[in-house]
């Protein structure tokens, strides 16, 4: 199926908007998404 992710406040950060997956059986999929914040900085998130 199709689903949609969204990724919840970090203080410090701007949250990455939403990332739209299509699921199957048997297959392993992968999203990373990329908070930026002031000076740079930045969090990366990975799920797998």
């Amino acid at each position: 199926g199709s689903y949609e992710i969204s990724f919840g406040a970090v203080e410090g950060y701007d949250s990455p908007g939403p990332e739209r997956v299509t699921l199957r059986a048997g297959v392993l999929i992968g999203v990373t998404a990329e908070y930026k914040g002031a000076e740079e900085r930045r969090l990366r998130v990975r799920y797998a």
